[in-house]
Parts: C-alpha cells; sequence; structure tokens
C-alpha cells in the first residue's frame, strides 16, 4: 500500500521549511556594514600644574542623510544578516542624559574639569567656559539577536562605527573657535538593549579619541590673552 501525503500536510511542511530557510534565502540581499577597530589613541591628559578652562557638553545631533543605510540588523544563532537598516525608517533614541555622562566620564579620566555632572544636582552650566556639542554624519551599526525567534528569550551582540565632527563654542568670545573629527568603534558581546548602547560605546571611544587632539587639550589648557598682551 503506497501512503500519500495530505495537501494540507504538504502545505504545514512547506511552511515549516520556508520558516526555517527564510533567514539563509535574505543573506544573499542584505550585507553587513563594514567597520573597522578605530585605535584609541594617547590621550592628553590635564597636568595638576596647567589651568584648564572648564567644559560643558551640550548635545549630540545624529544627522544621517534620510534614507541612507547604516547597518543590518543579524538574527538566529548564526547571527545571518536579514534586514538593512535605513535612517528614518529605524529611529533611534538616545537620553541625552546617556550621550553626557558618557562624554564627562571620559573627560573627568583626563582630570578636565567638567561642568554638567549628574552627582552636581546645583552646579550651573552657565558657569562653563567652553561648551562642546558634537553632529554625526557616518553612522554603522551590525546589530545580532541571537537565540530569539525559536522561543529563546534571545539576548544581543554587535558592533559599531560613528565619525563625530566637534565644535567648541567659547562663552568669552561668543563664538565657535574650534572644530574637528574623531572616530571610535565599538563591540558590545553581551546587551540586551538594542542599538543604543552600541552607539554611547563609540561615541564614548570617539570622545577618547577627542581628548588625544592635540588642539583641543591646547584650547582647553591656554588661558585668554588680556587686551595688549601676547
Amino acid at each position: 500500500m503506497i501512503l500519500m501525503a495530505s495537501p494540507l500536510h504538504n502545505n504545514l511542511r512547506s511552511t515549516l521549511l520556508l520558516l526555517v530557510f527564510s533567514p539563509y534565502l535574505l543573506v544573499g540581499c542584505v550585507t553587513p556594514a563594514a567597520i573597522e577597530e578605530v585605535p584609541l589613541k594617547q590621550v592628553l591628559a590635564i597636568d595638576q600644574s596647567q589651568s584648564a578652562r572648564s567644559v560643558f557638553f551640550s548635545k549630540l545631533v545624529l544627522d544621517l542623510a534620510r534614507g541612507s543605510k547604516y547597518g543590518v540588523t543579524k538574527l538566529w544563532f548564526f547571527c545571518l544578516p536579514t534586514s538593512n537598516l535605513y535612517w528614518g525608517d529605524n529611529p533611534i533614541v538616545m537620553a541625552e542624559s546617556d550621550v553626557r555622562n558618557a562624554f564627562n566620564q571620559m573627560l573627568a579620566k583626563g582630570k578636565y574639569t567638567v561642568i554638567g555632572r549628574p552627582e552636581a544636582l546645583f552646579e550651573d552650566p552657565s558657569k562653563a567656559e567652553l561648551i562642546v556639542a558634537g553632529l554625526v554624519k557616518e553612522m554603522r551599526i551590525n546589530l545580532c539577536t541571537e537565540g530569539g525567534g525559536m522561543g529563546g528569550p534571545g539576548f544581543v551582540t554587535g558592533e559599531s562605527y560613528i565619525e563625530v565632527q566637534w565644535q567648541v563654542y567659547s562663552r568669552a568670545e561668543g563664538k565657535v573657535v574650534y572644530e574637528t573629527k574623531t572616530e571610535g568603534s565599538f563591540k558590545d558581546k553581551a546587551s540586551g538593549n538594542g542599538a543604543r548602547p552600541l552607539i554611547i560605546g563609540a561615541f564614548s571611544n570617539a570622545t577618547h579619541n577627542l581628548l588625544a587632539d592635540m588642539g583641543f587639550h591646547t584650547l582647553v589648557t591656554r588661558r585668554h590673552l588680556q587686551p595688549g598682551t601676547s
């Protein structure tokens, strides 16, 4: 006797096969972002003998071209790329306090005078002599949710790259007095918070490299000359 599979059985089997192998079929259509490790440079710390101007971090602006691809998401145990990330379609919301804390912590390691620390509840930002802000036009992320989609809880790993265009505003002069650009990369091996920790990590390392910038260091440690002096 020959047993024939019912149409319902065939449809169920086809559906299961599609669910299992669909991520593999998408691999050819999705290419991970190229992310190289950015080396961390030697920080130019503030010496105790130096008189440094106080610094306040204002904001970080993500200004990628709308519709531009900035990374991919990956799924399953082998982290297969399944979908592209396009700016505008996949918004990233970061708390201003998280970005400022990352900046402040890095400057504190370099012995800089930082205004706006979270523990200084009544510190007045207007007391800062220099105000720093960053503009991001280049960012890349590869984000993987491992173990998800198979009934397990899953966890997130990934890598990121960021290029920050820095501007430093002097209150005394009432204008931007210095501009520079630094890069940072980051790898996160165990996080359940999506893309935000990857961006913060790359931003922290870009801030680290800002502290290796001689022009920035000179600006912070140089006091304004009085009229008629040189």
